[in-house]
């Protein structure tokens, strides 16, 4: 499979709220729209400390990552992050990685939004199951 990039829109998902309940103007709500790396092999977002920086959000906590290389490595974990991607809404962590200069949109955002890649077209889509809203199963 080639190479599958999505559009993303990534908000400080505290300022979202503050704004929704009147605290912030709308304008005030820290937000970075950026072509992602849909990586099925990562498991969670990971995005470069630069957009962390300016999306402001606040470090949570750290976790142990495993490169394709196998090398091992800690690091910090931010949150909340309201994402938009194919114009499905969900609220996620991320993974802050300093040497990376494109977010990389893994398996929990594909999960969660019910995003599927399509290898022929090399893009991103909803599930044509559930082309409305995400399907989440429930086992």
């Amino acid at each position: 499979m080639g190479r599958v990039t999505a559009r993303l829109r990534l908000e400080n998902a505290i300022d979202f709220w503050l704004a929704q309940t009147g605290q912030i103007n709308p304008e005030q709500i820290r937000t970075v729209e950026a072509e992602g790396l849909v990586d099925t092999g990562a498991t969670l977002l990971v995005i470069p400390k630069s957009i962390a920086d300016q999306l402001g959000v606040p470090e949570i906590r750290h976790a142990t990552v495993r490169y394709a290389d196998q090398r091992v490595a800690e690091k910090p974990v931010v949150g909340p992050l309201r994402v938009t991607v194919c114009n499905r809404t969900a609220l996620f962590e991320a993974v802050v990685e300093e040497q990376l200069s494109e977010p990389l949109i893994g398996q929990i955002v594909l999960e969660s939004l019910d995003l599927v890649v399509s290898p022929r077209e090399l893009t991103l889509m909803p599930n044509p199951r559930s082309p409305e809203l995400p399907m989440i199963d429930l086992l």
